[in-house]
């Protein structure tokens, strides 16, 4: 299911959506009896009731194909199921869990002319609070957690004087988000509610009969927009990311078409309304690329025209440079769309496609059901909020890597040439000037090691997902987890590649191993084989098993393992994932190895 049509679900009234999902049960509870046991677990603790919270969430994640099972806490008590070890919600082993924090439930605020130091340390004793429950949840459970912000309330005790004094209760409610922000750490994402709540008004957010009859802490009518957010971060968890943004060229990213009004008068003069119009969209997708998403252009004109346009016109914002792959020509635009995941290596269910044209859009949606396609509005005015509403980018973080994601693309495209060229493959690769480097994991590569096991699913073993506290619960268990950096003559990739080991007897096991699709074909995976080999030799192991789980993304790991000697053994099962999976096993020797280009970087 699109997300997008998540966003369509959610848009209903609030008593419609709940005649919806009263439905759906009904009819789901007819001759059906077991869980899933891959079901996503859930907790949902804190401030308010959260039973309307737990339907809407269940419903629209099992509609976005994430089976799913809902714990929903003590009714504010939250250090009651944090803190007691045998509480049903540590019992509950969550994957998830989500805090909901309140203005109402702040255990005080400085006095009138308090001093910034003494205003400073009440706000950090009340979120030490916090981070004391963080740490449990750590220990015990190790769950990814999702923490609301305070929401800042509409009545103001001091008129505009609110504003004037560091001492008032909404400037030490900033004060509070802010030092959540800074406290947190990589365990923890902050779910923006102070913002989704100034989007739809405070006045609107607020029903204060609501709170005091079901002790609801938002609106229904907002209730739905608050679902939303903890949805968007549970789809990045599990792996369903956007990555790339297909744009169209005339009157989408320009105003005007390229062939009638010429390269010097498109529609983009800063002294025209339009002009200003369409720039500021170009600023905003300049924005999106420099912290990672990919930008792509699929348009109906001449290649070597339309990039002239981007060279030539004073008035671009966006640069040939920023653009990951240009496909311009007279081909149908889902054919090229096709063209483009294949280019950049990625699938079409992580690409967004903005086209001013509905009738190119519908053939999109039709012709490619697994591409998002944003409805833009008839007034360019409205395009970056279009796109921004749409929340197709919505991440669990950003690392540098991501900084660098685009540059790496366009080295990537080059390399991609070349290797389908005619070339001599081994001379070409050996002209790159590989280094690599594999190391244990440590604090530095925690946070984009975890990001890049929950967005990849190419190659990606067993389809395994991880909160940073896992990682680090499964490392105290005798887990071994190697990071994988690389860099080329043309740039440095970053941290592309993870890998869990254990060594159980005689077998050095890979229960789960992802890498880039930015650094395909460059002999990476056998680089990191060559890397399980020595380890498990020196640990006494004569015999590299790879568990595998099929998804419907990572087909082509089987043949990888089986053009490399590796041979299927009987079922494995993976503990880490709780799934049964297949095992590829080779017996190991001192001469064992697989051959790459690649230096290792000391």
């Amino acid at each position: 299911m699109k997300q997008s049509h998540m966003k369509e679900i959610l848009s209903q009234d609030f008593l419609s959506l709940m005649r919806e999902i009263r439905k759906a049960r009904r009819a789901g509870s007819k001759g059906k009896a077991q869980e899933d046991p891959a079901a996503l677990r859930i907790a949902l603790l804190g401030a308010g009731s959260l039973q309307y919270f737990s339907a809407i969430l269940g419903y629209v994640l099992h509609m976005q194909e994430i089976p799913n099972k809902i714990y929903v806490g003590t009714y504010n008590g939250l250090e009651l199921d944090i803190m007691d070890e045998q509480s049903e919600y540590h019992l509950f082993r969550p994957q998830v869990t989500v805090i909901f924090t309140s203005y109402q439930d702040v255990r005080s605020f400085p006095e009138m002319f308090a001093k910034e130091t003494d205003i400073q340390a009440l706000a950090l004793a009340e979120i030490s609070r916090y981070k004391e429950l963080w740490g449990r949840i750590r220990e015990r459970n190790g769950s990814r957690i999702l923490q609301t912000n305070f929401v800042i309330p509409a009545e103001r005790q001091l008129g505009n004087l609110e504003a004037s004094h560091i001492w008032s209760r909404q400037s030490f409610l900033q004060l509070l988000n802010y030092t959540l922000m800074k406290e947190k750490d990589g365990s923890v994402s902050i779910l923006d509610f102070d913002y989704l709540a100034s989007l739809a008004g405070k006045k609107k957010w607020f029903d204060f009969s609501n709170y005091y009859l079901n002790k609801c802490n938002m609106s229904y009518e907002c209730l739905p927009a608050a679902v939303e957010e903890v949805a968007l971060h549970i789809l990045s968890f599990r792996g369903h990311v956007k990555k790339c943004l297909v744009l169209d060229l005339d009157n989408t990213l320009w105003g005007g078409i390229l062939e009638e009004s010429g390269i010097k008068q498109l529609g983009l003069f800063p002294t025209d309304p339009l002009g200003e119009a369409f720039r500021a969209f170009q600023a905003y997708l300049k924005r999106l690329r420099e912290r990672g998403v990919l930008l792509a252009v699929c348009s109906k004109n001449d290649s070597d025209y339309a990039k002239q346009a981007f060279l030539e016109n004073p008035n671009m914002v966006l640069s040939l440079s920023d653009i990951s792959c240009f496909v311009a020509n007279w081909d149908n635009k889902a054919d090229n769309i096709r063209k483009i995941a294949a280019s950049l290596n990625i699938g079409l269910d992580s690409i967004v496609f903005i086209d001013d044209n509905p009738v190119e859009r519908d053939l999109v949606s039709t012709a490619l059901p697994e591409v998002d396609v944003l409805e833009l509005s008839a007034d360019p005015a409205d395009y970056v909020m279009d796109l921004e509403n749409a929340r197709y980018f919505e991440w669990l973080q950003i690392t540098k890597e991501d900084k660098g994601r685009a540059e790496s693309y366009k080295a990537r495209e080059e390399i991609e040439r070349k290797l389908d060229s005619s070339l001599d493959l081994d001379a070409y690769l050996e002209s790159l000037h590989m280094e690599g480097l594999v190391k244990p994991l440590d604090s530095e590569s925690l946070a984009r090691a975890v990001q890049l096991l929950n967005k990849t699913n190419q190659f990606n073993t067993t389809g395994f997902r991880s909160s940073e506290a896992e990682i680090l619960k499964m490392k105290e268990h005798g887990y071994e987890i190697f990071t994988c950096n690389l860099k080329d003559k043309l740039t440095d990739y970053g941290l592309v590649s993870v890998a869990i080991l254990k060594i159980q007897g005689h077998v050095c096991t890979v229960e789960a191993w992802v890498m880039s699709c930015r650094v395909f074909k460059r002999g990476l995976e056998d680089f990191m084989l060559s890397h399980f080999v020595d380890f498990a030799l020196k640990n006494g192991a004569d015999r590299l098993a790879i568990d595998y789980l099929a998804t419907d993304r990572n087909s082509m790991l089987k043949k990888m393992l089986t053009d490399r000697g590796f041979e299927q053994v009987e079922p494995a099962n993976v503990d880490n994932v709780g799934k049964s999976a297949l095992s590829y096993s080779m017996e190991l020797s001192e001469s064992s190895f697989f051959h790459h280009k690649i230096q290792e970087n000391e």
